[in-house]
């Protein structure tokens, strides 16, 4: 809100902002996109039901450590190779913890190194949502669609707000959205399931909304 109120709309220093804008946007459009592959037959699938307690601590870790595999082992690396021209070994380091932040890349290579960082962002999430075919039990070809997005959003999160922020969203998806589920199963079903999934359609509605008011202003400025 406090961005809406400014004719800049930047969100860029806060992390906690940029994983939420991101991960509801995510999960609208990830959400329409499962709808609409269901209606030609292609279904997304799902876990098998486990120890909820097994599951919920493998929900819990898997954001740690799926993001070093598949975003801090891909685009930190290409950030910390890029510096190693120009930095030294420890200093390059720390872009593994925020590729943007330490990377400064300087105006004659800035859009050789960016294509070749969004390329490699591109790739990783392909990866992540192929991961998700072929070592998850349970889920369908539907499934790579949504994944491949989500692991692309969540390297733009990492380049942008740094692996804390991207561990965050990660771990909205897995854990935050589960809880819900596993508290119904508790207690014996309710509807706060259900709500909470309308509420991040209509929190998504308008992370969206931010995003291109964010981009128009933007162009404007640049205008």
């Amino acid at each position: 809100l406090k961005g809406l109120s400014h004719s800049s709309l930047k969100i860029s220093g806060n992390g906690i902002l940029i994983a939420t804008v991101a991960f509801t946007s995510v999960t609208l459009l990830t959400s329409v996109i499962e709808m609409l592959q269901s209606t030609v037959g292609v279904g997304s699938g799902a876990l098998p039901e486990t120890d909820p307690m097994q599951t919920f601590v493998g929900i819990a870790l898997a954001p740690i450590t799926e993001e070093i595999g598949f975003r801090v082992s891909t685009i930190g690396l290409v950030a910390v190779t890029v510096l190693l021209g120009r930095a030294n070994f420890a200093y390059a380091l720390k872009a593994l913890w925020h590729p943007e932040r330490y990377l400064g890349i300087p105006s004659p290579r800035r859009n050789t190194v960016l294509t070749m960082i969004y390329a490699v962002t591109i790739i990783s999430g392909l990866m992540f949502g192929l991961a998700h075919i072929l070592f998850g039990a349970g889920w369908q070809i539907g499934k790579f669609t949504t994944s491949s997005i989500a692991g692309i959003a969540l390297g733009l999160v990492y380049i942008k707000a740094g692996l804390p922020a991207a561990v965050l969203m990660h771990w909205s998806f897995n854990y935050y959205r589960s809880s819900y589920y596993y508290f119904e199963q508790a207690i014996g079903g309710t509807y706060i399931q259900d709500g909470m999934e309308y509420l991040l359609v209509i929190i998504g509605a308008m992370s969206m909304a931010y995003l291109v008011l964010s981009r128009v202003a933007k162009s404007s400025t640049s205008l």
